[in-house]
C-alpha cells in the first residue's frame, strides 16, 4: 500500500512538473514579453507604470532618465543631457527618424513630452535629438495645445483620455505635433 502511494505521488509530481515546465512558465514568459512590447508604443503604453517617477525637480537626473527609459521608444539606444539652469533635458537618439518610422516618432514625442511635463514639475524644455533631425517641445506649447494646466494629467484616466486616446484614434496628429514643436515638421 505504501509503495502504491509513493508511486502515485511520484506520478502526480511528474505530471505537475511537466505542466509547470511546458505550459505554465512558457505562458507566463509570453505574457511578460507581450507586456514589455506594449510599453514601447504610445498606443499601448501603461502610464501608471511611470507615475513613480513623478518629481518636482528635474535635478534628480536618475529619476528623469528612469522616466525616459520607461516611456515609448525605450528600446532605441540613446544618451541624455540636462541643463538645470534652463530646465532643458535632451534625449540624443542614436538612430534617424526614417529608420525608426516618422509616424511612430511623432506619436512618441507627443506622448513622451506630455508625460515628462506632467511628471517633472519644473521641466521647461525637452529636446528630442535624432541623427537626422531635432525637435524641441516646451511646457508652454503643451499647455497652449490643451488650453489648460496639465497637472491633472497625473491621473492615469485623464492622461489616457487627453493624450493616449487621441493618439490611438489619430486625431489631429499633424496639428498637435506642429503645436508642440513650433511647426518643425
Amino acid at each position: 500500500m505504501k509503495g502504491k502511494l509513493i508511486i502515485g505521488l511520484l506520478i502526480v509530481g511528474i505530471v505537475l512538473f511537466g505542466w509547470i515546465q511546458f505550459y505554465y512558465l512558457p505562458k507566463m514568459d509570453a505574457a511578460v514579453e507581450q507586456e514589455q512590447l506594449e510599453q514601447l508604443e504610445p498606443e499601448t503604453h501603461q502610464f501608471s507604470r511611470v507615475l513613480k517617477y513623478e518629481n518636482s525637480y528635474m535635478g534628480a537626473a536618475g529619476n528623469t532618465i528612469n522616466l525616459i527609459v520607461n516611456l515609448p521608444m525605450s528600446e532605441i539606444p540613446k544618451t541624455f543631457e540636462q541643463d538645470p539652469e534652463t530646465f532643458r533635458f535632451t534625449i540624443n537618439y542614436e538612430k534617424g527618424i526614417e529608420e525608426i518610422g516618422a509616424a511612430r516618432v511623432k506619436k512618441a514625442i507627443l506622448y513622451n513630452s506630455t508625460a515628462v511635463f506632467t511628471l517633472i514639475k519644473n521641466m521647461e524644455t525637452v529636446e528630442f535629438h535624432f541623427t537626422d533631425k531635432t525637435y524641441t517641445v516646451t511646457r508652454e506649447r503643451v499647455i497652449n495645445w490643451f488650453g489648460e494646466d496639465i497637472s491633472p494629467f497625473i491621473d492615469e484616466q485623464v492622461f489616457e483620455e487627453k493624450v493616449q486616446q487621441p493618439i490611438l484614434e489619430n486625431e489631429q496628429l499633424t496639428e498637435w505635433f506642429d503645436a508642440y514643436t513650433g511647426g518643425e515638421s
